[in-house]
């Protein structure tokens, strides 16, 4: 899982340095640390929620997952080994039966009751384990209960169906995990369980699913940075064009890194394991890039300190306003603008304060205007 990680970090950071805004960069690079340790779910706990509208300008948000998966592979063996020892190896379906109930239903009192955290259940491995366990369930299904072949077919059916069904359905509004979770992995248990069904796994063996099942781990790692970077980049594009361009963007570097940096790691083409030495050298010079990324960025954009804003602009003379003759205000706001743009201050302001209703660049072809907001300072680049 590594070094496919540590590459498309390293691209998203050397992209972020240069497009994403001043003010989220230094929350890029605690995030990029975290997802490095795999501790994402946590820092994203506390920091976002999955939809809402500052989803779109978080380039690693989506490696709260591998940070979920990386510590449920801490602990899953250990619990087997558990069961194993307690069951004396008779019992261990029904432990993980009881694993898969317990974790569900702590979820959702954490999602519905009085001590409701929705937040936590969706970023913690623990509300997540149901998740998994159905998948050791459906494993354990297969191998000690025989059906005939027409309920194998129909189990099959019903799994595709379900899954189908819940792909469309599942919105925004969702909660989530809850039920949308559990009915989705039971329906892809379905569809993984039975042993001699023919018809969905004929859909599914068609070569180009499964050449996306291939490379779907590094298609995974890839979508979301190339999702929020072309969206600050190109906010006003159709949603169609979008769409066609992040996809094919998506595939263009998803390809390379799959070949060069997943399958090489993984195994060789002759099915032999990779070199030792030579991934050791490529997994310190990974980490070395990646560390300097993570090191550097604040650096690049002075976050290390903190600037009063000034370059403010009076409406009416278009004189500059030295907000620092504030330093209320000015140590409140800590927003950073470049000196070509510009603030206006609304004549009926208190004399005492700067208001900053308006951002302005008077040199670009394309102006825009953002009322309302006081945060609207990191669209500058726009």
């Amino acid at each position: 899982l590594l070094p496919s990680l540590f590459v498309t970090i390293t691209l998203s950071s050397l992209t972020a340095a240069v497009w994403l805004p001043r003010d989220l960069v230094g929350e890029y690079s605690i995030s990029a640390s975290a997802a490095l340790l795999s501790i994402s779910n946590f820092y994203f706990w506390t920091h976002s929620n999955y939809f809402d509208v500052d989803a779109v300008l978080r380039p690693l948000l989506h490696t709260w997952s591998l940070g979920v998966e990386e510590q449920f592979y801490l602990i899953w063996p250990l619990f087997l080994y558990l069961a194993f020892k307690c069951s004396n190896g008779k019992d261990i379906p029904v432990w993980v039966a009881i694993a898969t109930l317990f974790s569900f239903l702590i979820g959702e009192y954490f999602l519905f009751g009085v001590s409701a955290n929705p937040s936590a259940v969706f970023y913690l491995m623990p509300f997540r384990i149901f998740e998994f366990a159905i998948g050791a369930f459906a494993y354990f299904f297969g191998r000690r209960v025989k059906l005939n072949r027409i309920a194998e077919e129909a189990v099959s059916i019903a799994g595709a169906t379900l899954v189908i069904f819940l792909l469309f359905s599942v919105d925004q509004e969702t909660r989530f995990p809850s039920y949308a979770a559990l009915l989705t992995c039971i329906g892809t248990a379905c569809l993984l369980a039975p042993g001699s069904a023919r018809l969905v796994p004929s859909v599914l063996k068609l070569k180009p699913i499964v050449y996306i099942g291939k490379i779907s781990y590094t298609l995974y790692l890839v979508h979301w940075p190339v999702v929020v970077f072309y969206r600050l980049l190109y906010p006003f594009h159709s949603k169609p064009f979008s769409a066609v361009a992040i996809l094919v963007i998506t595939f263009a570097l998803t390809l390379p890194i799959y070949y060069f940096v997943e399958k090489r790691f993984r195994i060789s083409s002759a099915g032999k394991k990779v070199n030792t030495s030579s991934s050791r050298v490529l997994g310190v010079s990974l980490s070395t890039i990646f560390g300097l990324c993570i090191l550097l960025l604040p650096m690049r954009f002075g976050l290390l300190t903190s600037t009063p804003v000034k370059n403010a602009v009076h409406q009416d003379d278009h004189q500059p306003v030295d907000i620092s003759e504030h330093p209320d205000e000015s140590k409140r706001a800590k927003i950073r603008v470049e000196p070509q743009r510009c603030f206006f201050e609304r004549e009926q302001a208190p004399s005492n304060t700067v208001r900053g209703d308006i951002l302005c660049n008077r040199q670009a072809k394309t102006k825009v205007l953002t009322l309302g907001n006081s945060h609207e300072a990191h669209l500058h680049r726009i």
